[in-house]
């Protein structure tokens, strides 16, 4: 008996040894990129290669070896800065022994000054559009060091199409890919699919001073193989590899962290704190909006939303562009995506008769282009076939451009002419008539108090009105406008605008309604995304953060401000109503009615 006991531990520890075999293999030069280590193709010394949890440098020929795990399915390289894979920085592991080698090249991007690359999310298709066209020509156009899909490919057909057709090889550039929970799907785990398309679920890479690390989504559709605490001791060997200097970039398709601390844990003490290590930045997706905010940790947090069909707040379609400097320091801009070239007169409109009594007309011209920028935009005068003027614009916002022409009195035409970063030129032609007649125009006392008028939306104007119309003034407020309504009250006109780059231009602005002369600007800690509203003498408004203002209408100083008790996502999209002395503000459990004198919450939704 005792015999055979120990021949079954013999056994079962010769079982277990095969299982754990060692994992060895090199990380070459590819020279002429042919993805086979071919003679004379040197190795590489210290780049890290790991195998789903241990981690470790090559030597000074290029070798590794890797101790394996249980779970072990492929041997993945962290890409060092100034290369990039050749054709693969994964290759699926099969326990049979061989020796795995990983071939990296030179990258065509130097990082050396900054760089950049490009966030998609959310696709969910199976379908070729002109966004996909977009992205392959701004990339072209741009040198952009790598792609970065953040999650939910979705199903089967929508992942076959991008296993097929949206790869490194397909885009141009090194792309990557995170797992977002509904990539997971039905199989012997829920990541199976996936990974025959993408490889391994997580895994790291650098870029110039950054060391940026591609996590998975935690749960989903159906559940994957992996635990948090299988995650967590991956990072902490990654970590553990990663130049003290570096910054780190998390990706993920959901944010990991809500509250004040940078602490990453599962539910049996298993645990990483990323304020021990110099992280920086989260890029994800999920929520199918475009959203800045940095927490009170410092983490600088992006979300954004899909580059095919918008968000689920009707955002545009887009992709994101990320800048990083030669510190590694990230800033960003969203990329509107369908938009071949527009080239368009904001004023004078074609057609209009404008009123110039000193001669000088400034010429307000937006002009875009998904895959390039407006790099010179100039405006011309023409009278009677002769050339009046010319002036070179300057850029106000992403789209608008302006600058004071000369002009005389009469019928007249405005040529325009775009010229973007890729060669493209586009031109514009406008047909209108100057009269040096000031415009008769008095202080309005009429209030339109919110979306429609009221809080009822529902408010009716008398007024007759004689056409054609003349424009009495327009400014340009120096960002972007969403689903904000203005409203008019004691003589002037109120906006919000939005930054979700980095939501330093959120603003509430007020304008004199007579003279379009720019009153005060009151600074917001987030964007302002929907409607706005006035009583009393206030400015009410909620941004994106869930931060609710009362303003002075009249001075453009906060009467009150109180955050509403509303979850960091979903962000505040929706807008607000005042009716008799309260504001009704928020979403879902986060609904209030505020006091409009002093911002004390009479009751929350509870339901």
């Amino acid at each position: 008996m005792l015999k055979l006991f120990i021949s079954m531990a013999a056994l079962f520890l010769g079982v277990g040894s095969s299982v754990f075999a060692q994992i060895e293999g090199k990380v070459y030069i590819d020279a002429n990129g042919n993805g086979i280590c071919d003679a004379g193709e040197r190795g590489l010394k210290g780049v890290c290669v790991q195998d789903g949890l241990n981690v470790v440098k090559t030597t000074d020929d290029g070798h590794f070896i890797l101790p394996g795990h249980k779970d072990t399915r492929f041997v993945t390289l962290t890409v060092p800065d100034g290369y990039q894979a050749s054709t693969s920085h994964y290759l699926s592991f099969d326990g049979t022994g061989k020796k795995y080698e990983l071939g990296i090249c030179k990258t065509s991007v130097d990082t050396g000054n900054g760089y950049s690359f490009v966030q998609i999310t959310d696709t969910e298709t199976s379908l070729y559009g002109d966004w996909i066209d977009n992205l392959k020509e701004y990339v072209k156009t741009n040198p952009t060091a790598f792609i970065i899909h953040t999650g939910d490919i979705c199903y089967e057909a929508h992942q076959d199409f991008h296993g097929r057709y949206l790869r490194s090889v397909d885009l141009g550039v090194p792309t990557y890919y995170c797992v977002g929970n509904h990539d997971l799907r039905a199989g012997k785990y829920g990541e199976e699919l996936w990974q025959s398309h993408f490889g391994p679920s997580w895994y790291s890479f650098d870029v110039g001073n950054v060391h940026y690390v591609v996590t998975p989504m935690l749960g989903g559709d159906h559940a994957p193989s992996y635990r948090r605490s299988d995650i967590i001791r991956w990072l902490k060997n990654d970590l553990a590899q990663t130049d003290k200097g570096k910054r780190i970039v998390l990706f993920n398709h959901d944010l990991w962290f809500w509250g004040d601390d940078l602490l990453f844990k599962d539910k049996n003490g298993e645990q990483i704190d990323f304020a021990d290590y110099n992280l920086d930045a989260m890029i994800y997706g999920h929520w199918h909006n475009h959203y800045y905010k940095q927490l009170k940790s410092g983490l600088h947090t992006y979300c954004s939303s899909t580059p095919d069909k918008g968000g689920i707040d009707h955002g545009t379609s887009c992709f994101r562009i990320y800048n990083a400097d030669t510190k590694g320091k990230l800033s960003s801009a969203t990329r509107y995506t369908y938009i071949d070239g527009i080239l368009t007169s904001a004023y004078p409109a074609e057609g209009e008769t404008v009123s110039v009594p000193d001669g000088k007309m400034t010429v307000r011209i937006n002009a875009y282009r998904t895959i390039s920028d407006a790099k010179k935009v100039t405006a011309s005068v023409e009278r009677n076939g002769r050339l009046v003027s010319t002036v070179t614009l300057m850029p106000e916002t992403d789209w608008g451009w302006s600058g004071a022409v000369r002009v005389s009195g009469g019928k007249q035409r405005l040529l325009v002419t775009a010229e973007f970063e890729d060669g493209t030129r586009l031109t514009k032609r406008v047909d209108y008539t100057v009269t040096k007649q000031p415009l008769s125009v008095i202080a309005t006392s009429d209030v339109w108090a919110g979306l429609r008028g009221n809080a009822a939306h529902n408010q009716l104007v008398n007024d007759s009105v004689s056409l054609p119309l003349q424009t009495n003034w327009i400014q340009n407020v120096g960002s972007n406008i969403y689903m904000c309504s203005p409203i008019v009250a004691q003589n002037k006109v109120f906006i919000g605008t939005i930054d979700d780059d980095k939501a330093k231009k959120c603003y509430v602005k007020a304008y004199d309604a007579t003279t379009g002369h720019l009153c005060w600007t009151f600074v917001t800690s987030n964007s302002i995304k929907n409607t706005i509203a006035y009583e009393d003498g206030r400015i009410f408004a909620s941004d994106a953060s869930g931060m609710l203002y009362a303003i002075d209408a009249e001075k453009g100083t906060a009467c009150w401000q109180t955050q509403l008790p509303v979850s960091l996502l979903p962000l505040l999209d929706e807008g607000l109503a005042v009716a008799d002395g309260v504001v009704y503000a928020g979403h879902a459990k986060g609904t209030c009615a505020v006091q409009a004198v002093d911002g004390k919450i009479l009751w929350q939704n509870k339901a």
